[in-house]
């Protein structure tokens, strides 16, 4: 028996200072299975995960999620940055890290140079990546360490991001807007398409339960999905899309995210060609001074 998987996309063009009371998401647990201040605390342990703003004439809007990969530069979704058309979906982009954007900006810079995916073309084409360079690093945070390996079926993602926070039971949960969230779900399948992991949010009940359990919502687009390998985690996939319930605009319980390991080599050259130098440091001045003056002399001599 076949099986049709209608898929979204998970970000959305939100105002910052318009999240909607009257949205609904599935993301997280009910607080009589799961207290919500696990799942922030949990969240916690995912710094490098920050928050995409794009600037409009008419001002600036909630993008999606992004993860730090290295001082100067973020990995998201290529569908974050571009509308079904592939035109921009906005003038320019920027990035913050914090826990709660609604209440702080925290580290933010903007005006990013972005790079995407040179055969992305369509969300259910693969290659939904897409990299924000900035011309000065961030410094609150460790950059994510991505994985060497891709995950396998069984294995738990945690999921993180900035999605529109909410559950079956209770609907949107207004005490969470604007807070990095993280959930724990399975992989269900390691290859669903060319380049996708497909996973999957358990309910109580289930053998596969996990008290900490989530899944992509909107908003989420971009965010990371990290497995934990040998006592640290590390970045398996970007999050790009969900299903939807039957009937309805809410998402089901599963998600599906772009393999990060497959496009390595599209990600390192990326940042290879486009490093930002690093600044030139004490020793690296003096020893360019001497080498000046040496040659001023030698000038001299010479004439």
């Amino acid at each position: 028996m076949s099986t049709t998987v209608k898929m979204v996309f998970l970000s959305a063009a939100i105002p910052l200072a318009l999240f909607q009371a009257e949205a609904r998401a599935v993301i997280i647990h009910s607080s009589d299975v799961t207290p919500l201040q696990d799942y922030l605390d949990y969240a916690q342990l995912f710094p490098s995960v920050g928050y995409l703003t794009g600037e409009r004439s008419e001002g600036d809007f909630f993008a999606g999620s992004g993860v730090l990969i290295d001082p100067n530069w973020v990995l998201t979704a290529a569908h974050v940055i571009l509308d079904a058309d592939l035109t921009p979906r906005f003038e320019s982009y920027g990035f913050g890290l914090s826990d709660d954007y609604w209440l702080s900006r925290g580290e933010f810079k903007a005006q990013g140079d972005v790079f995407v995916h040179p055969d992305y073309r369509r969300l259910s084409g693969g290659f939904d990546l897409a990299l924000i360079r900035f011309d000065t690093p961030y410094r609150s945070a460790e950059p994510a360490v991505r994985t060497g390996a891709n995950p396998s079926t069984g294995d738990d993602l945690t999921l993180v991001g900035y999605g529109l926070p909410g559950t079956h039971a209770d609907g949107y949960i207004e005490e969470l807007r604007g807070k990095r969230l993280a959930g724990i779900n399975t992989v269900r399948a390691r290859s669903f398409g060319r380049d996708t992991l497909w996973s999957q949010f358990y309910f109580p009940g289930s053998d596969l339960f996990n008290p900490l359990g989530g899944q992509g919502t909107y908003g989420d687009s971009g965010g990371g999905s990290f497995i934990e390998r040998n006592g640290r985690f590390e970045l398996a996939a970007i999050s790009n899309s969900v299903s939807l319930t039957p009937g309805s605009s809410f998402p089901s319980d599963d998600t599906f995210s772009t393999k990060v390991y497959n496009h390595r080599v599209w990600i390192d050259a990326t940042l290879a060609a486009y490093r930002i130098p690093e600044p030139a440091g004490l020793m690296t001045v003096l020893i360019a001074i001497t080498c000046a003056r040496v040659a001023i002399r030698y000038k001299g001599f010479a004439e």
